[in-house]
């Protein structure tokens, strides 16, 4: 689970303006939310880190959790991991 709607509903604001802000669809923030979405752009991901003036871990709760790593993991964390390492610019 992620930080997106939580972060997003301490705001007040609704999906519909916060998918505005970002240039992406409300469908697709939805999708962001619920987590169904494996990969996103890292334009996204740096407008999503900007806005809410976070990192990549902590957006989507990467830095609570323990889990076993499966194929592909690896590769996605070390990406976010580099993300967070440089903190997202605005």
């Amino acid at each position: 689970m992620n930080n997106i709607a939580l972060l997003r509903g301490e705001l007040g604001i609704t999906q519909e303006q916060l998918a505005k802000c970002l240039g992406i669809s409300r469908s697709n923030l939805a999708m962001l939310e619920k987590g169904t979405v494996k990969k996103t752009s890292k334009k996204t991901l740096e407008k999503l880190c900007s806005f809410f003036n976070t990192t990549p871990i902590k957006l989507f709760g990467l830095d609570s959790i323990k889990y076993e790593l499966q194929d592909g993991d690896r590769e996605f964390l070390s990406h976010l991991l580099m993300e967070d390492a440089r903190k997202c610019e605005k």
